[in-house]
């Protein structure tokens, strides 16, 4: 505990003096007594006395009157308690008693002893600003009250004050005010003043749970190659089947890129050991951690992709293996069955990554199972289709 120490300064009334009228008795002008205007008397004692708040300025007074050499030295027997300058300022530094002495050019001196005393102010308030007053914290955080607490007057003697908290299921609270979350939900925290005043007020504090956000990167400069075909890297099925159909926000729209062992139309024969892709350039490194992919509008089972492959670059050459074997959902099924598959799948990547290319391996369909799958793969289609594609950042709000 930090204790702020303050002084009060009580007035000296000269009581061992009464000048007023002395002459020269000595006929050579030289100082017969000194006082200080500031000395007392307390209980029989003639005294300085001063609180720790305070400063004190001597002021020399001579006997006789008319007295010529009128300078003084400053002396005190306890550097440690209070300073004394040259002039004559008293400076406490901790409580106690000093003795200083006053001596005069001509070796007049007389000495006080000084009684530097306690001042101590209670605090009357507890300040807390806004913020402090009423907390709200996400779970898993922590808040530091303390920042935001004050007590009036500003010289209160203890700043200290103490901390609980009425429910430590919600948050708790350390000795320095720092309250962490618990669990969703309400409570508040009592301050309570240390200096003998027992001031006391509450803080309420609202645990908050904490909210997800996905943002998906900015599409519009994009550009996509593939790896499959020899005319246009892609499969043209009638109006779709191009790259930039996977960004146009439409379900209606797809890339299309032939499975490995299969022609279509101008696409011929593909190599059955080679897995299709497609490799999107975002134009600059970005930061990311979830990849999004929307199958096509009544897209039946032989269309769909079952499982990708993803990698990440930021340099479009060398590639480097983020995911692997990810089952795409919605495609389960033996037959040509066409259910209306809506729902976007994220693919999560934890942690975080930062690419500029990102590259999707079709490694999967039917005729080629992923790995450990219980089910039969059908055998039609020549095609995967992919409606949507984006890559975007989970941020906490």
């Amino acid at each position: 505990m930090k204790k702020r120490i303050y002084f009060l300064m009580t007035l000296f009334i000269a009581t061992c003096f009464a000048f007023t009228g002395c002459t020269d008795d000595n006929g050579a002008g030289q100082v017969t007594a000194v006082t200080v205007l500031e000395a007392q008397y307390v209980n029989n004692i003639m005294q300085l006395s001063l609180k720790d708040n305070a400063t004190l300025q001597l002021t020399p007074y001579f006997m006789p009157q008319s007295a010529k050499n009128v300078e003084v030295t400053y002396s005190n027997k306890h550097p440690e308690i209070l300073d004394i300058s040259a002039n004559g300022l008293i400076t406490p530094k901790i409580f106690g008693t000093d003795t200083i002495t006053i001596r005069t050019a001509n070796g007049v001196s007389v000495s006080y002893p000084v009684f530097v005393t306690d001042h101590i102010v209670k605090a009357t308030a507890i300040n807390v600003t806004a913020a402090g007053s009423n907390m709200a914290i996400k779970i898993g955080k922590t808040f530091d009250l303390s920042a935001c607490v004050t007590l009036a007057p500003a010289d209160t003697w203890d700043k200290t004050v103490t901390y609980r908290s009425l429910d430590e299921s919600i948050a708790t609270v350390d000795a320095n005010g720092i309250v962490t979350t618990v669990a969703e939900g309400s409570t508040e925290i009592t301050i309570t003043t240390a200096d003998g005043s027992n001031i006391s007020r509450n803080c309420y504090v609202t645990v908050q749970g904490i909210v997800f956000k996905k943002y998906d990167i900015d599409r519009s400069n994009w550009t996509v190659s593939t790896t499959t075909a020899t005319n246009y890297g892609y499969t043209i099925d009638g109006a779709t089947g191009k790259p930039e159909d996977m960004f146009d926000g439409l379900q209606t729209t797809w890339l299309a890129l032939t499975k490995p062992g299969k022609s279509y139309n101008e696409v011929p024969m593909q190599d059955p050991d080679f897995l299709p892709s497609f490799t999107v350039d975002m134009k600059s490194v970005k930061p990311f951690d979830y990849i999004r992919l929307q199958h096509r509008n009544s897209n039946n089972t032989g269309f769909r992709v079952w499982g990708v492959n993803i990698y990440g670059s930021v340099d479009g050459v060398n590639f480097t293996l983020i995911k692997a074997d990810v089952e795409i959902p919605g495609y389960k099924g033996t037959g040509n069955e066409s259910p209306v598959v809506t729902d976007f799948y994220y693919i999560n990547i934890t942690p975080s990554t930062t690419y500029r290319y990102v590259k999707v391996e079709l490694a999967y369909w039917n005729g080629r199972l992923l790995p450990g799958a219980g089910w039969t793969a059908g055998t039609g289609g020549t095609n995967m289709a992919i409606a949507e594609f984006g890559i975007g950042l989970t941020v906490e709000e």
